[in-house]
């Protein structure tokens, strides 16, 4: 069977023309390296291992597999729950008397 490249197929979608007469190339650079997200002091700064876990008063507490080489950063809520941030996204909260993640609740703010 013989493949027929994008170039030379006409899609009904595009108005019968190939995807590469209408592809245009973005202006925006792409970087190289996507740089590590900051967090400022207010946050304690953890990174996730392997297995999705990072540690918290020398215990693991697992967050996510996704989230394996990146680094969390952990926002005091009290004095027991923290928000978990990666970057400026809050994913979670973390109580720290139990050593589970949970979801945020509904009537708490996702961001400051």
């Amino acid at each position: 069977m013989a493949t027929v490249s994008a170039e030379a197929r006409p899609h009904q979608a595009l108005g019968m023309q190939t995807p590469s007469s209408c592809y245009v190339t973005s202006p925006r650079p792409y970087p190289a390296r996507v740089p590590e997200p900051e967090y400022g002091s207010a946050l304690a700064v953890r990174k996730v291992r392997q297995r999705g876990v990072f540690t918290w008063q020398h215990e693991n507490v697992f967050l996510s597999e996704v989230l394996e080489g990146e680094r969390v950063g952990l926002l005091p809520i009290d004095e027991r729950y923290y928000r978990v941030y990666f970057a400026a996204f809050p994913l979670a909260r973390f109580d720290s008397y139990r050593l589970r993640i949970e979801r945020l609740p509904k009537d708490e703010p996702a961001a400051d």
